[in-house]
Parts: structure tokens; sequence; C-alpha cells
């Protein structure tokens, strides 16, 4: 991910380490509308975490170790190609069994960055401003405020994008469509057929966010796709690109009582069934 450039100082602060006289040793700071608002101790804090962080670039080095990247990336294009999906993605270390280490981070954490960042959502979910083309499509895709089905999906889900669109009208599903992170990938459904909204401008303005990963910003952007549309009086299911509708249940969905507001599939499903909640406004147009 691209981050937009924020405002670093150098400043002398008194930094205290275990077993060691306080010396002045400069700190780049990341002087942004957020950390303006931190209190000393804050400060304190973030100093503690810049210096480490400086430490340990230095272990690296003389472990021999190359740098970690500064920020997690994301790209279609691998060179002359397309990228094959998850190719143009920030790779985790492998075990000696091969295997992803998931959990281990294969970027360097800046915690003064990610702190200063905007710690709100760039944008809200106004169907008649941000979303208008997406409440537009969903209109002419389920007239009348007709259920929604939305599927958010990056470069890398292109091919299981195209799948679950086609089980979705293999069972009349007319609105059905998919959240398209990228330009790419918007432009590949509409060659193909699929009901495509382009949603990566809305996604690069989370940039300026704290979130730093492509997924952390992708999951975040499509619940506030979801809500636009239930602004603008769409039933809306968002489902993952990965789901697979083998049977019609959308009248079971639909025929839920009138006072629910939200239905979600917990983690653990089928043991535990789905979890329920109620609007305590009565202004929710639509259900989520």
């Amino acid at each position: 991910r691209t981050t937009s450039a924020a405002m670093t100082s150098s400043v002398f602060l008194p930094l205290l380490a275990a077993g060691r006289t306080a010396q002045n040793t400069p700190v780049a700071r990341m002087i942004t509308a957020e950390s303006e608002t931190w209190s000393p101790a804050k400060w304190r804090e973030i100093d503690r975490a810049t210096r480490a962080e400086e430490e340990a670039r230095q272990a690296r080095a003389r472990r021999g170790l190359p740098p970690l990247p500064v920020t997690p990336t994301h790209t279609v294009r691998c060179g002359s190609r397309d990228c094959r999906p998850g190719e143009g993605n920030l790779k985790h270390a492998m075990d000696k069994h091969g295997k992803f280490k998931q959990w281990e981070q294969p970027y360097e954490h800046r915690e003064g960055f990610v702190q200063s960042r905007l710690r709100s959502p760039p944008h809200r979910p106004r169907p008649n401003v941000e979303y208008a083309g997406l409440v537009a499509l969903a209109a002419r895709l389920a007239p009348r405020g007709g259920p929604v089905l939305l599927a958010a999906a990056d470069w890398d889900y292109r091919e299981l994008a195209l799948n679950w669109y086609l089980h979705a009208r293999r069972l009349g599903y007319r609105g059905a469509l998919v959240l398209s992170m990228e330009r790419a990938l918007h432009e590949l459904l509409l060659r193909r057929g699929v009901p495509s909204f382009d949603g990566g401008a809305l996604l690069a303005a989370w940039n300026r966010t704290c979130l730093q990963r492509h997924i952390q910003a992708v999951r975040m952007e499509r619940h506030l796709a979801a809500a636009a549309l239930v602004e603008a009086g769409h039933d809306v299911l968002l489902t993952d690109a990965t789901a697979v509708f083998l049977k019609d249940f959308l009248p079971r969905l639909v025929g839920a009582p009138a006072e629910l507001d939200v239905l979600f599939q917990r983690d653990d499903w089928p043991r535990t069934g789905v979890g329920k909640k109620k609007e305590s406004s009565a202004t929710t147009q639509g259900r989520g």
C-alpha cells in the first residue's frame, strides 16, 4: 500500500534505557493532526517504541540481514505481466516445512507512524455522495429496494469473484454484484459480464488511516459500502467471494422477522447457528 506523506521533524529528547544514563538522542517524530493531540506520556511511549525499532534495525544489520520493508505492499502487475493470485503481495517468512508463518509480520512495524495516522473512517457511507454509483447500480439490478448480494474482491480473488457471481446467477439472484477494490478487477469483470462497482478510489482513501495492510482496508471498506446500500433502502447480504451458493436461501433471509436489523454467521457455524441483533433506532430502512 502507498501511504500519503506526513511531516517529519527531528527533535532531541532525553530517553531512558535500562542501566544507562539519560542521553539526548535524536528521535524522528510524525507530526499529524492525530499526534498533536497526544499527551506527554503518549509521546514518551511512542519515542521508546521508535528507539526500539531503530535498535532492531541495527541488530538485523549486524546479523547481515537485509532491512525489512517499511510498508506492506500489494500490486496487480508483476513486471510486464499480470500477477498471479497472491503474487503481488508482500510474502510472509516460511518455516522449515515450507509453510508460511502467517502470524509473523513480514514488514517493519513503525509505532509512531501507525499511531499518528487517522483513526476514523476516511468517509461516511453516504448513498448520495461517495456511494452514489454503487447505489445506482444496485437499483438497476434490484429495483424497488430488492435484496442485494454483495461480495468484495481484489485482483487476487478475480476467479473466485467470477465463480461467486455465476453461482448466484444460476439461482436467479439478480441483485448480485461485486465491489471491486481495484480498477483492473472492475474492468475484467465488466468484460466478463459481471456487475461491478469500482471501489478503488474509496479504498485508496484508507491510506490516510492507521490501517497498514491492504486486506485491512478491504475489510473495512466493504462494510461501509454495505451500510450505504442499507441506508439507500436495500436489504443486503454481504458475503465473502469464496462463498458458493448451491441452494436458494434468500426466501429464508427475506422472511426473517421485520424487527431484525442484522443477521450474521458466527465463525464456528454451524455449531452455534447465527447471531441476531436488533437496532434500537427505528430509522434503519434496510437490513444488513
